[in-house]
């Protein structure tokens, strides 16, 4: 069973789920998605188990699309056995002829503080040509409750294929 309601630039959706019988299940899910305005987006959603046992899903996301500037975030709190918090944060600022893009992410376990991961990331792209760049990024991943941590690094190539299509390698 379920219901949708639509308008323009904003949608959302509630509904059920049930199965009977050996294997009795019950699901609420919902969700709504909408243009703030041109540029920045919202949406968020739920799936919730209420039979056999609890558990359940929810998350928000966010995007900006500016001419320079974007950013696309997302958050999500999963209560399945233990509880976790993860999100990441993506940011990107383009000039013609270079990109920059920050981001940062996490997964929290509020039962085990010792295995809260976080990651920074910078990546950049030179475009050489209209159509041709080159780019690299840093990533940092730690875990402060066990002092493990990690940097990696990554190259990559972009080709324009279409005006508004790019390949990245």
């Amino acid at each position: 069973l379920a219901a949708r309601y639509r308008q323009e630039g904003f949608t959302a959706t509630l509904g059920a789920e049930t199965s009977l019988g050996q294997n009795t299940k019950l699901v609420l899910k919902g969700g709504a998605a909408g243009s703030l305005d041109e540029e920045n987006t919202l949406f968020a959603d739920m799936a919730f188990q209420v039979l056999p046992e609890p558990k359940g899903r929810f998350s928000l996301a966010y995007a900006l699309f500016g001419s320079r500037f974007n950013l696309l975030t997302y958050h999500r709190l999963l209560l399945e056995g233990e509880a976790v918090l993860e999100g990441e944060a993506l940011f990107a600022y383009h000039e013609p002829g270079f990109q920059l893009r920050p981001g940062l992410a996490y997964r929290v376990k509020p039962g085990d503080p010792a295995a809260n991961t976080y990651q920074l990331g910078l990546g950049a792209n030179l475009y050489l040509t209209r159509a041709f760049g080159l780019g690299g990024s840093l990533y940092y991943v730690f875990q402060p409750g066990t002092g493990a941590d990690r940097l990696v690094y990554g190259l990559e190539a972009s080709l324009r294929v279409l005006e508004e299509v790019w390949l990245n390698l």
